[in-house]
């Protein structure tokens, strides 16, 4: 039998690789080529579907998950809250970090864009700073 520990541990992790992917998946199909790890739509939607599979049959596959009582509701909905979360900053950041170079061409305060749509030109960094600059 797995205890409460190590099933929440499992759960906040395959839960945040999954929102991840997610994540990864719609800055793929909706154009968001700052939020994106990858330069091409195609392989960055590849990458999140295989992701999302891997997760799910780790997840569901590695041990027996039908047991009773071991997350409660509020504790299960924490874990959720908390891996989304953790998981839109993983994907600003690492995009951020990994594009810089990318959209470095696009800082200037002439292609200023606001809101979610900055992200189809630049990346979050970029876009904050930019922000804050003009203000």
């Amino acid at each position: 039998m797995e205890s409460a520990s190590d099933f929440s541990l499992d759960y906040f992790i395959f839960v945040l690789i999954v929102y991840t992917s997610a994540i990864q998946m719609g800055a793929a199909l909706g154009g968001f080529s700052g939020l994106s790890w990858f330069r091409h739509r195609s392989v960055g939607f590849m990458f999140s579907f295989l992701v999302a599979v891997v997760a799910n049959v780790w997840f569901f596959n590695s041990t027996d998950r039908n047991v009773r009582s071991v997350v409660e509701g509020s504790q299960q909905f924490g874990f959720f809250v908390g891996a989304g979360f953790l998981a839109l900053v993983i994907n600003t950041a690492f995009s951020s970090l990994v594009r810089a170079r990318d959209f470095r061409q696009n800082s200037g305060p002439g292609a200023a864009v606001h809101g979610l749509e900055a992200l189809r030109q630049t990346t979050f960094f970029h876009a904050v700073a930019r922000n804050f600059r003009r203000k």
